[in-house]
């Protein structure tokens, strides 16, 4: 019983104490990428808009110069179904390292991904982007208290 008890336990304690943080950010820039053909203009400005709310709420600003970037990075592979849909949302920043002599460098502070075989691209990229927002969201409020 206690070997089972700590099978299930690890699952927990590694996913509450990840290697991102996002403690103390206060503004966030967001940016949504695609080169996909699959998808069109309104699609694409649909998922900013879903960052965009996602950030609002969360109480970062956004019209602040020099801040960390928050990015949706959107592939597709495939000429016809089913396509590959690879979905990345990532946060970018500036940092100074810690070590004997501090470097400026720029990190990905915080990384998710969402990978979908589909035959409605335009309907996974909407559930995949929403996925990767509550994502976000969720290890925001987690890493605020």
């Amino acid at each position: 019983m206690k070997p089972l008890f700590t099978v299930l336990l690890i699952p927990m304690i590694m996913h509450a104490s990840g290697p991102f943080t996002l403690s103390q950010l206060q503004c966030l820039r967001t940016y949504v990428k695609s080169d996909v053909t699959l998808f069109d203009a309104p699609q694409l400005l649909n998922v900013q808009k879903m960052l965009d709310d996602a950030v609002r709420t969360l109480g970062f600003h956004t019209q602040t110069r020099d801040c960390p970037t928050l990015m949706i990075r959107i592939d597709a592979v495939g000429e016809k179904a089913p396509y590959a849909l690879y979905t990345k949302i990532a946060l970018g920043e500036e940092v100074s390292t810690q070590r004997k002599k501090p470097v400026e460098t720029f990190v990905l502070s915080y990384e998710a991904s969402d990978f979908v075989l589909t035959d409605e691209p335009k309907e996974a990229l909407m559930d995949s982007a929403q996925y990767l927002i509550e994502e976000f969201v969720a290890h925001a409020n987690e890493d605020k208290e």
